[in-house]
């Protein structure tokens, strides 16, 4: 099992319903302040992260979603401010992960991993702003299939936590 810093975790037990609504979108409670800084000859803003080794994002079902038949796309994001890291057009993608959770009323259970991915390091193609968060954006095949109940946690760690298969 990973240490979990509660400075890098985006969601604890966030809830995900629409309240009846076939799609919605929704920001991570927690945005996570990478800093900023200069490289060696200090002029360009940097903030080396992914330098000392690989780092991941976990995102696993808190309390059980229910009903199924809903697909859940999670989009890391970057952004020069806090707001604009969760909900904005501006914010810069950094990956999304889709889950289609079963259909036929079976139901996600806590403690499910949904997603464990490890984040690309930071290069020429990739560029982390100094704030990092995570949107959510639910689709129901139906308002009767949106869900009513479900949660989740996400954060990032340095542990792929290996004894659970690769995403």
């Amino acid at each position: 099992m990973a240490i979990m810093d509660a400075k890098w975790e985006l969601s604890d037990a966030q809830t995900m319903t629409g309240n009846g609504k076939v799609g919605f979108s929704v920001g991570s409670t927690n945005v996570i302040n990478l800093g900023t800084g200069y490289d060696e000859w200090d002029n360009t803003k940097y903030n080396g992260i992914g330098e000392g080794g690989d780092l991941w994002l976990t995102i696993r079902v808190a309390t059980a979603i229910q009903p199924g038949a809903s697909t859940f796309k999670f989009i890391l994001q970057s952004a020069a401010t806090a707001a604009a890291a969760v909900l904005s057009q501006s914010a810069h993608e950094l990956g999304s992960w889709t889950y289609t959770t079963s259909t036929g009323g079976a139901k996600e259970v806590a403690g499910k991993t949904l997603v464990r991915a490890k984040l690309p390091a930071m290069n020429d193609a990739t560029t982390y702003l100094q704030y990092l968060g995570l949107l959510y954006h639910v689709t129901a095949t139906t308002v009767a299939s949106a869900p009513t109940a479900g949660a989740f946690d996400a954060w990032i760690s340095l542990d792929s936590e290996s004894e659970l298969p690769s995403a």
